[in-house]
């Protein structure tokens, strides 16, 4: 594949400048290594393995233009594939959307079974 796997030195470098951030975030940041797992290398099927991605610094990340919610743009869907997942499951996933994108709606979709997509599965995937 055409990915390289960043070093330690590249993913505090791509952390870049912390100062004027609030301390519990920055206390998260300047130990990333200790609180964090590293990716496992993509395996050959996986996007990154077959798309050269350029290094993006936190920095950079913050102040890109990216998509934002918009009147017409702000609602996430929860769609489950699979009847396994319950509804404690989904509320929780409701929940968590609703913490992370502040100022989204959240609607729950009628559950689907995944075989009524033509979908491909990763190899050594389950089902």
């Amino acid at each position: 594949g055409t990915y390289t796997m960043p070093t330690e030195e590249d993913r505090k470098h791509a952390l870049g400048n912390l100062i004027g951030m609030k301390a519990r975030i920055r206390r998260c940041l300047e130990n990333v290594d200790e609180h964090w797992e590293t990716l496992n290398p993509p395996v050959e099927g996986e996007w990154l393995w077959k798309n050269k991605t350029e290094p993006q610094t936190f920095d950079t990340f913050c102040n890109a233009l990216r998509n934002q919610p918009t009147a017409g743009k702000n609602v996430i869907y929860i769609l489950p594939l699979d009847v396994m997942i319950n509804k404690p499951l989904i509320k929780l996933i409701i929940k968590l959307c609703k913490t992370f994108f502040p100022g989204m709606k959240v609607k729950e979709l009628p559950m689907k079974k995944i075989e009524s997509f033509a979908v491909a599965t990763r190899p050594g995937a389950i089902g």
